[in-house]
């Protein structure tokens, strides 16, 4: 799982700088396109790798461990709303920079427009894991 999140990290990086930097160095060009249409191809075939060991390999071995990815939908209302809190107070801030307000306050401002996923998933341990 770390060396996955290593990979996506480093990808983050790589298109936010290298392939940004790229595309300003080449413009519009026919040159451009093809390049980038090649970085593209090679990305889509990582993280390709990445799905196939995500759940092949590693979504088993949570799964052995008690530790189960479940679909927002087969959530109770408390325990989405308990995982809602989890990520608004405890995961965003995280993920997130912080504006210091002229007031002193604190408030979430990242550099990036919000991105909503259109799939909604949580872990979660379960309690038989430590009964077995």
């Amino acid at each position: 799982m770390r060396f996955l999140t290593i990979v996506s990290s480093n990808f983050d990086e790589f298109f936010m700088v290298r392939v940004a930097a790229l595309k300003r160095e080449l413009g519009g060009s026919a040159v451009s396109s093809q390049r980038l249409e090649q970085v593209a191809a090679a990305a889509h075939e990582v993280v390709a790798g990445q799905y196939r060991a995500l759940h092949s390999r590693i979504v088993p071995q949570l799964h052995a461990a008690g530790v189960h990815l479940v679909s927002t939908a087969d959530l109770t209302g408390e325990q989405r709303s308990a995982a809602a809190d989890d990520f608004r107070f405890q995961i965003f801030p995280a993920l997130s920079s912080v504006r210091m307000a002229d007031d002193g306050a604190t408030a979430w401002r990242p550099p990036w427009p919000a991105c909503a996923c259109t799939s909604h998933s949580a872990w979660s341990r379960s309690p038989l894991a430590n009964s077995v």
